[in-house]
């Protein structure tokens, strides 16, 4: 059963870090690429994020 959780935290771990990086890198080409709506798409990014939102 600890490891099943362990398994899953992991896990959970892993796609967290996975979409963090995946958020980094389009917030940067986006940041690159659109000097205008940068600050809003940055806004609207950090609202909808799992890390702010807690979910």
């Amino acid at each position: 059963m600890g490891d099943l959780l362990e398994s899953t935290a992991l896990k959970n771990i892993t796609v967290c870090n996975l979409l963090m990086a995946l958020t980094v890198l389009t917030l940067i080409l986006c940041l690159v690429k659109d000097d205008d709506g940068s600050i809003r798409w940055l806004t609207a990014a950090m609202a909808g994020s799992p890390v702010v939102t807690g979910n």
